[in-house]
């Protein structure tokens, strides 16, 4: 729902889509996927609000992709086995997103670092 309503915010500036927000769970969630957006929203969020709690969340992600998650000898993010590409992918969009809302460089590196292993 948060996920949807941002996007409608985004696309409407309706505050009655802010309500949703109150919701907002701002716990650590490294999976972006089809069934998960958690990560994603907090990403949009960021970008559409000034709130430190917010960016606070995406700091964390990019952190813990950064510094704690599991990597492959050539430095792939591994989530999953199955299909690990995806989330490989999906990581580097978010830390590319990251990289820009906190303007931090070695985020970028690492989403672009991604699309290259």
């Amino acid at each position: 729902m948060i996920w949807a309503a941002a996007w409608l915010y985004a696309a409407t500036s309706d505050s009655k889509y802010e309500n949703y927000f109150s919701n907002y769970n701002s716990g650590l969630q490294t999976m972006f996927s089809w069934d998960n957006k958690q990560s994603g929203y907090q990403v949009l969020l960021a970008k559409l609000f000034d709130d430190d709690q917010y960016k606070n969340s995406v700091q964390n992600y990019a952190e813990h992709m950064l510094n704690s998650e599991t990597k492959t000898p050539k430095g792939l993010i591994w989530l999953q086995q199955w299909g690990p590409n995806r989330y490989a992918a999906n990581a580097a969009f978010l830390l590319l997103q990251a990289a820009e809302i906190l303007e931090e460089q070695k985020y970028a590196d690492l989403g672009m670092d991604q699309l290259r292993v």
